[in-house]
């Protein structure tokens, strides 16, 4: 009470304090907000980056190997085989592929995914040289055998790419485009090689496709960013504790949307293989040649590129489910009118 220490009075009460707190910007106004993580992100600037090292080599990649693949069995009849020993052959790709993808992915996380992707293109250019070389049906078979082991190799690490550089709310439109070039390959390959077997025979395929693969092999090899994904998204790898431990193969395979996806991939490959295979022999059986072969299988692969767009659509906004249910209806529409 006798403190002579005294504080002084305010000069204005603290309802009218002439300090005033700037007012917030609209965060929906300022240039470098993110964006509402409703809307899908922009896909040009994700994909421009990738052009030259993903989709290039894709590309040239499919126009060389479906310069190839609709005349096998065709190839194999030529070589004395019956209709199920050409359906053997033809299946010999997809074999290779169904038993090697889990130890194609370890290669791929073991070797990086450039030597992984660069090493499968290897594979291929050494089964279209056998394939060249092939004098009897059970060199054919090895030719497709090693096809096979070359696509897995290619495929895994090229998946694996796409996966980890493209965000989520993109993979849809970016799986679209990447099956474009796949499909837009299927139109140029099968005229072309149509053309030149009707010319000059075919085994003149397996010389063209090695070449279009050497070609692949080395624009994957100037372009693709041989820090693999993580330079490509600008990223480095984790290291230490920080970095999670990957799955194991059978966590992976026990969960159930794989188990419930596994018969509805299974259906949908089933119907791709019968219409890779029953194609040209009705060609055949129609009295078509060679490069009216090539134009049909071309035509097939345009149909299939006009739905691509729509498909990544649906993807995107409507699911996963939806997109397989269209995808095995048309399908299988499409074999029941056959």
């Amino acid at each position: 009470e006798t403190c002579p220490l005294e504080l002084p009075a305010a000069s204005a009460p603290l309802e009218t304090c002439p300090l005033e707190l700037p007012a917030m910007p609209d965060p929906s106004s300022c240039p470098d907000a993110p964006p509402d993580d409703d809307e899908p992100p922009a896909l040009w600037p994700i994909l421009r980056p990738l052009l030259l090292p993903y989709f290039a080599p894709g590309l040239l990649r499919a126009a060389g190997q479906m310069t190839l693949n609709p005349f096998v069995a065709l190839y194999a009849r030529e070589l004395g085989a019956t209709d199920s020993g050409a359906g053997a052959a033809v299946s010999m790709v997809s074999l290779a592929t169904f038993c090697l993808s889990p130890a194609a992915g370890l290669v791929s996380s073991r070797l990086g995914l450039r030597l992984a992707m660069g090493l499968g293109v290897c594979v291929n250019i050494c089964a279209a040289l056998v394939g060249a070389a092939a004098g009897s049906y059970f060199w054919l078979v090895a030719s497709r055998l090693l096809q096979g082991v070359g696509n897995v190799l290619f495929q895994i690490s090229r998946q694996t790419f796409l996966t980890a550089v493209v965000p989520k709310p993109a993979r849809g439109r970016a799986s679209a485009l990447q099956a474009f070039t796949l499909k837009a390959g299927g139109v140029v390959g099968p005229t072309i090689g149509g053309s030149v077997s009707h010319r000059v025979g075919l085994p003149s395929l397996f010389w063209l496709a090695a070449a279009v693969h050497a070609a692949t092999l080395a624009l994957l090899w100037l372009f693709f960013p041989r820090g693999g994904a993580a330079a490509a998204a600008g990223t480095a790898r984790p290291s230490g504790p920080a970095a999670a431990a990957p799955p194991s193969v059978r966590a992976m395979l026990c969960r159930p949307p794989v188990l419930c996806a596994a018969p509805a991939v299974m259906a949908l490959a089933l119907c791709g293989g019968l219409r890779g295979f029953l194609l040209p022999l009705k060609c055949a059986a129609l009295g078509l040649e060679l490069s009216g072969t090539g134009l049909v299988s071309a035509f097939s692969f345009s149909c299939d590129l006009l739905f691509v767009p729509l498909s990544g659509l649906l993807l995107d906004h409507a699911g996963r489910k939806a997109a397989g249910v269209a995808s095995l209806f048309g399908s299988g529409a499409a074999l029941w009118r056959d």
